[in-house]
């Protein structure tokens, strides 16, 4: 089967499921999932296919656009969908590491609004 096959029939239809909770959950579970997906990939536990499938593919590069997300998410979500061509082309650990380290920086500026804590009931 053909590497772009693969891609269509295995993706994980997350777009669909963010999409329902609304922006700034979607903002928090994606920056999440690109943190995570960018770690397996420097450990080696996960594949570039893997990673596509989960959250670097065009489902989610649309939602994000389609919500106004930061420029920075939609940068690291399209070069992360990169990264697959880059290994293939270059076929060098060395440089995929570096599109890596690359993704990573793109994501460090993004931050996550952080809820304020839940009050809590004190029951004298």
């Amino acid at each position: 089967m053909l590497k772009s096959n693969v891609l269509f029939t295995n993706r994980i239809p997350l777009a669909n499921f963010l999409r329902l909770l609304g922006a700034v959950s979607a903002k928090s579970i994606i920056t999440s999932l690109v943190y995570g997906c960018l770690k397996g990939l420097q450990e080696q536990k996960i594949t570039l296919t893997e990673s596509e499938n989960l959250i670097f593919n065009p489902d989610i590069l649309r939602l994000c656009q389609e919500q106004k997300q930061d420029e920075a998410l939609i940068e690291v979500i399209a070069y992360g969908m990169e990264l697959s061509d880059i290994d293939e082309l270059v076929g060098n650990d060395q440089v995929l590491a570096e599109a890596i380290a690359d993704c990573f920086k793109l994501l460090s500026p993004i931050s996550l609004p952080i809820q304020p804590s839940t009050p809590r009931l004190v029951v004298a």
